[in-house]
């Protein structure tokens, strides 16, 4: 919904309350902490090494599921101990808890991360998290996120995705999106430093701007090479 500002004419739209921000959140070496064992927790820790992050587990060796055994095993992640330990969340920046069968020890994280500022998502327990998990959709660097905002079960978020949104999306998506990035890098090579960030970000939104998404998905090596080597390190405004 959008309004028109009588004092300046300018249109401006009208916040629409109840909804979550959504963010990419960066987790590349970050510490993650995963408080459970079933497939939930196996779930979260999936999402979590898929982000980067540096995992530990706790939870019961001898009820951990078969993927957070591999994952143990395998020293794919952390196991801090079979029971929670408030010095655990020391060094963390991220808590997920699967352990609804303790919800006085689902309440004890909470405050605990409350206290330290962590953000925090329980399982199944929307008054005791900071933020949902969404339902996604991935190819390579594209990623879609869907959220019920906690109003319903994962399932239909699941549902909503698979159905809706992940079937209409062309195969090439993650390929251009791919290519964008290759060209981001390589500008940052030939135009380094936060003075020039405004001229790659002009130049990068004009080629994505110029291109058809296939023809984005299509570029080679050869043709990335061609169109880094024109790259103007000058003001933009003077080429676009």
């Amino acid at each position: 919904m959008i309004a028109a500002n009588t004092h300046t004419d300018i249109v401006t739209p009208v916040p629409q309350g109840g909804a979550s921000l959504m963010i990419a959140f960066r987790c590349h070496r970050k510490n993650v902490l995963v408080v459970g064992y079933d497939e939930i927790a196996a779930s979260r820790v999936l999402s979590a090494l898929e982000a980067d992050a540096q995992v530990t587990v706790v939870g019961p060796l001898n009820r951990m599921c078969k993927e957070l055994s591999f994952r143990i095993q395998n020293n794919q992640v952390e196991w801090a101990g079979e029971n929670f330990e408030e010095e655990q969340l020391i060094g963390n920046h991220l808590v997920f808890v699967t352990r609804s069968d303790d919800i006085a020890l689902c309440q004890y994280i909470s405050n605990a991360c409350c206290a330290r500022r962590i953000p925090i998502n329980v399982a199944n327990q929307k008054d005791l998290s900071d933020f949902d998990m969404t339902s996604s959709y991935r190819d390579q660097s594209l990623q879609v996120a869907v959220s019920t905002n906690g109003n319903s079960s994962v399932s239909l978020a699941n549902r909503i995705l698979e159905s809706k949104i992940s079937g209409t999306l062309e195969p090439f998506l993650g390929e251009a999106v791919k290519n964008a990035g290759l060209l981001r890098k390589g500008a940052e090579k030939l135009d380094p430093g936060s003075s020039s960030s405004l001229r790659r970000y002009q130049w990068l939104t004009h080629i994505c701007d110029t291109k058809t998404l296939e023809q984005m998905s299509a570029l080679t090596k050869t043709d990335i090479e061609e169109l880094l080597a024109s790259y103007p390190k000058q003001d933009l405004n003077h080429h676009l």
